[in-house]
């Protein structure tokens, strides 16, 4: 196969990918309100469907260094892409236990394709690694935007929730056949499974940059699973229709695409990223509190929340890139924000739906949503402005 050859198979398969890591999850929320009248699920249930992707992304995230140790970067990628294909199906075939088990696996593939897949935009792209950066967080929001607005109309049309789910499985598929060539291409650096020392995990883990990055990205990522998972129910409770309120939820994903693929290139001038961190959020805070004042989201307040939430997701990802001062610092750091963060937003996407359960009202969940958004913008100010973290040894 000629260099030039197998370089377009290298980004269609990083574009495949990007395509499905997204939609399995962005299509659960607009779906939810028929799933849960079809298959007569419990609020209790129902919360376990909307958390257990964002659950799985956190315990992935700490399994993906033992996966690129046994297999390699490539070779594991490519086994997710086959997991999510099965669970795609799976999740679609029978009752509440199939779609439950489904999700799990969705999750699961996803949460491991989160953190290995900018690995390979380091090795693939070293040149271009912003412009890559840029194009497949981009493509994370749109396709999010896409699926959010298309699965109820496309449920309507074609007969229902199980169709509109597993769809999906077919771009999963060419995904997982897009990436068999890249399997014999295993370079040291994808590898990268090495133990990382002791002076670089106590830099990250025990320095006020490293944590405070840390807790930022858990709390973006809060956000977005949030509204990515309830702002239709809530919007259907409000008494929006289904189809409405997917519309809503595809207008607050997709209005930020554009700013956060024209972000990731200019975060990187600045020094001082914390006000920018505190604005954006404060940004996102002012969106939701139309809803905690007026009742249903306004297009104005889909529109503020959408941006923010849109910017902070590269935000995040840059402080990652940039304050380590090694390798294994990004490693360690990108693997513990994103374990540790999801897993947060696991606990407060469950917990919204379950204060939800609890009172009959949207109104002490959207308290807690800002509060975390709140919270955001504090922890978000000081690892904009934290300085490098560097690895102190004992001499």
């Amino acid at each position: 196969m000629t260099k030039a050859r197998f370089s377009v198979i290298v980004v269609l398969a990083v574009v495949f990918l990007s395509l499905i890591a997204r939609p399995p999850i962005a299509s659960m929320g607009s779906l939810l309100p028929e799933i849960v009248s079809d298959l007569n699920l419990s609020p209790s249930q129902a919360g376990l469907v909307a958390s257990a992707p964002v659950f799985l992304f956190g315990f992935g995230a700490f399994i993906s260094p033992w996966l690129v140790r046994k297999f390699g970067v490539n070779l594991a990628l490519l086994l997710m892409a086959a997991v999510l294909t099965v669970s795609l199906v799976v999740r679609v075939a029978s009752d509440f236990e199939s779609l439950l088990a489904g999700t799990i696996g969705v999750g699961l593939a996803i949460a491991v394709i989160n953190v290995l897949l900018p690995n390979v935009i380091r090795t693939e792209f070293k040149e271009h690694v912003a412009a890559a950066t840029g194009l497949y967080t981009a493509l994370f929001g749109l396709t999010a935007s896409i699926a959010a607005a298309i699965s109820v109309p496309i449920s309507t049309v074609l007969g229902g929730w199980r169709i509109s789910l597993g769809v999906w499985a077919l771009i999963a598929l060419a995904a997982a056949i897009l990436w068999l060539p890249l399997i014999r291409r295993t370079s040291g650096q994808q590898q990268g499974g090495g133990r990382v020392s002791s002076f670089d995990r106590a830099a990250v883990l025990k320095s006020s940059s490293g944590l405070s990055i840390i807790g930022f990205f858990g709390l973006q990522s809060a956000g977005f699973y949030l509204m990515l998972n309830w702002l239709p129910t809530i919007l259907v409770d409000y008494g929006y229709s289904a189809s409405n309120a997917g519309n809503l939820l595809g207008l607050a994903t997709i209005v930020g695409v554009p700013l956060a693929t024209v972000s990731t290139f200019f975060f990187r001038k600045f020094t001082d990223l914390g006000i920018l961190a505190g604005v954006i959020s404060l940004l996102t805070a002012f969106g939701y509190l139309g809803l905690t004042i007026a009742g249903p989201y306004t297009v104005i307040g889909c529109l503020l929340v959408g941006i923010g939430q849109a910017m902070t997701f590269p935000l995040a990802l840059t402080l990652i890139a940039i304050r380590p001062s090694t390798h294994a610092q990004v490693t360690l750091l990108s693997t513990w924000a994103q374990g540790a963060g999801y897993l947060f937003a696991a606990v407060a996407t469950f917990s919204a739906g379950l204060i939800r359960d609890l009172t009959g009202t949207w109104s002490a969940s959207l308290l807690l949503i800002m509060a975390i958004v709140l919270a955001q913008a504090i922890v978000g100010f000081f690892a904009g402005r934290s300085a490098k973290i560097i690895a102190q040894s004992s001499n």
